[in-house]
């Protein structure tokens, strides 16, 4: 697989995401696609303590016992002390409520690094990202911190995740001669407005990472991928994934994507994943692998050449393509979902969830 450069760390052009990784429902069948994962190329893992709360880290540290795989990590985000920081989310494990607070603080950053090494049992990660900026603490206290760690050996390259363009470059003053190496962003075909924040790391010397390239899954079927949603997933009520919102989608996908891959014999995903790694600025993009079978599909991505009429295809079409903001499920879907909730209310109540 071809390789770009984050500061002195040369990745692939395709790095595996985690965050769906590391439930106790699918561990057996995860195991087994991170393992086939690595095996078909994705040696690059990217996670986060804040992926299911540490579980996924510790997840991927089973799964990465004895294999030779570079770790990209993640700082700023804690959801076991309510102390300091903006509110990020809000959710409920085993009956009470968990908080998750940006905090960027020095002894904050340190902690989630040392704890992540823990989990993941290795000495160092190749890249420590900060996962969001925090407003309440100076972003030149973080950096200093991620230098001191850097120092250590700790940690290798730093980058920065949903920076501004202006948080970026104080950033990069606080490292002083070190190279802020990385910018972890969202685009997509859903997603256009990431080309600005793409183009501001560029003019920075700032390489790019790239999340939720397929949008949470939105585009690799439309209206196909919606009917295929288990009931507990969260998907089913994002504005994508609402029936008439996800017709539009495969409209799309079918008119410009879908003949491409065809002729290929390739997946949609394919050629989704390949359009954008066509896009100036895109150094390395980060996937999701669900089934073992996937990782080589999802690879096979990167040797996929798409021509000018073809990449301009793609552009257009999504760029014509307007999602209803008032579309909402159907009654049918509305009654599954609460039926859901009572059921889980009762199990919760009789201390079987």
């Amino acid at each position: 697989m071809q390789t770009r450069t984050l500061g002195s760390l040369a990745i692939p052009r395709l790095v595996l995401g985690t965050m769906a990784y590391g439930t106790h429902r699918e561990g057996t069948q995860q195991m087994a696609t991170v393992r086939a994962a690595i095996d078909a190329g994705l040696a690059t893992i990217d996670t986060a303590p804040l992926y299911h709360f540490g579980r996924t880290e510790a997840f991927v540290g089973e799964a990465i016992a004895g294999r030779d795989v570079q770790l990209l990590g993640k700082v700023g985000i804690r959801w076991d002390d309510d102390a300091h920081g903006e509110v990020m989310l809000r959710t409920q494990i085993g009956g009470r409520e968990v908080v998750a607070r940006k905090d960027s603080r020095p002894a904050s950053v340190r902690r989630d690094v040392e704890e992540s090494l823990q989990r993941l049992g290795r000495p160092r990660l190749d890249l420590c990202q900060v996962h969001h900026p925090d407003i309440h603490t100076p972003i030149a206290d973080t950096m200093g911190e991620l230098l001191e760690l850097r120092s250590e050996g700790k940690i290798g390259e730093i980058g920065v995740s949903n920076f501004s363009p202006e948080q970026l470059d104080e950033a990069q003053r606080a490292l002083g001669d070190v190279p802020l190496a990385s910018h972890q962003l969202e685009y997509s075909l859903l997603a256009p407005q990431g080309r600005l924040a793409v183009d501001a790391a560029v003019q920075r010397g700032i390489g790019t990472l790239i999340y939720s390239p397929l949008h949470r899954g939105a585009l690799v079927g439309g209206a196909a991928q919606r009917r295929r949603l288990h009931g507990h997933d969260p998907r089913r009520r994002r504005l994508p994934f609402v029936h008439a919102n996800a017709v539009r989608i495969d409209r799309a996908l079918q008119a410009s994507v879908s003949p491409i891959a065809a002729r290929g014999g390739h997946s949609v995903a394919e050629v989704v994943l390949a359009w954008l790694l066509h896009q100036p600025g895109v150094d390395a993009i980060v996937v999701g692998v669900s089934q073992p079978a996937q990782a080589p599909s999802i690879v096979r991505a990167t040797s996929l050449e798409l021509t000018p009429d073809e990449q301009n295809s793609i552009t257009w079409t999504f760029a014509g393509l307007a999602l209803d903001p008032d579309a909402r499920p159907r009654r049918r879907e509305r009654a599954e979902a609460a039926a859901r909730r009572v059921a889980g209310a009762l199990l919760r109540r009789a201390g079987l969830r």
